[in-house]
């Protein structure tokens, strides 16, 4: 089984999402429900590593990006693999605009 980590990028997105919705929604169980499952969506990359889509529009960098879709839709979780090692990078909102799409960075947390 792989190892799964997060950037601190990564790590500071996911506390945004749950901010963002706590204060969207005024409610924190709808807030702690959508970043537990964006935890627990990204648990099988431990095992699936290459379960997502290459990331086609970070493609110019020496890494291969990933993603997968959780969160029903809401979420992408841009990913790569490194050995055993599965490193989240990203969370990005899949109502933003990709031209926009944020510079990932592998910097390991």
């Amino acid at each position: 089984m792989n190892e799964l980590l997060w950037t601190k990028r990564a790590v500071q997105h996911l506390e945004n999402v749950y901010y963002y919705h706590l204060e969207f929604t005024k409610s924190e169980k709808l807030a702690r429900k959508i970043y537990n499952d964006i935890l627990n969506e990204s648990l099988r990359l431990k095992e699936f590593p290459f379960i997502g889509s290459r990331e086609i529009a970070i493609s110019n960098t020496d890494i291969e990006y990933r993603s997968i879709i959780v969160a029903r839709g809401l979420y992408k979780l841009i990913y790569f693999v490194d050995g055993h090692k599965v490193i989240v990078a990203v969370i990005w909102n899949c109502k933003m605009n990709p031209e926009y799409y944020p510079p990932v960075s592998d910097e390991k947390n």
